[in-house]
């Protein structure tokens, strides 16, 4: 009689503290699976926004070497444009889920993708004798006709009076002065302008 209370009381201690432990664990699971499925729809929204930057960057490029690749002479040191690396699904959900790196990297994307629209209407608004004669030169931060236009590794170009507004730093082994760049947020050096002056 002895053994069965006790066995019996040691059973209904327990069981109270077996279902509360499970609860608990069901409220952790949910919690960590809601931070999973908000962390994987930042994640598809990231990777969209960054594809169509990338649609965005190719528009462009393609609209400012237009004349070169329409009399297959295209005079600029890159072969296309600088686009961005979208992430993948494969190699995010490993660790910790960083949702406030994701949503910065959203707006920054979103930034991006405003700024490369303008410049594809700024482009498309120039007579189409204009693009053919000469290339399309104007600042890609303030859409001037400046002359003192400089192409930047980066893919952008950029006036003189917007390259003094920027961060600036020296190169190490080359003691060039590489500069941040106020579109994309790359260091980025300044380079030979390499385009066809047509009079």
């Amino acid at each position: 009689m002895f053994r069965s209370k006790k066995l019996t009381g040691t059973v209904s201690n327990h069981v109270p503290l077996t279902m509360s432990s499970i609860n608990k664990a069901q409220s952790v699971d949910c919690r960590g699976r809601d931070t999973q499925r908000r962390y994987a729809g930042y994640l598809w929204l990231e990777i969209s926004l960054t594809h169509r930057l990338n649609e965005k960057l190719k528009t462009r490029w393609l609209l400012e070497n237009e004349h070169q690749l329409h009399q297959a002479l295209i005079c600029y040191r890159e072969t296309g444009p600088v686009l961005e690396d979208a992430p993948s699904f494969s190699n995010s959900f490993a660790g910790t889920y960083n949702s406030h790196g994701v949503r910065a990297r959203i707006q920054f994307l979103r930034h991006r993708l405003e700024k490369e629209q303008e410049l594809i209407d700024e482009i498309m608004q120039q007579p189409k004798a204009v693009r053919y004669r000469r290339s399309i030169r104007f600042c890609h931060m303030c859409i001037g006709s400046a002359e003192g236009v400089v192409s930047m590794s980066c893919g952008h170009r950029i006036c003189c009076l917007c390259m003094s507004g920027l961060s600036s730093q020296v190169d190490r082994s080359s003691q060039a002065p590489l500069y941040e760049c106020g579109l994309c947020w790359k260091i980025a050096c300044a380079v030979t302008s390499h385009w066809e002056q047509i009079p």
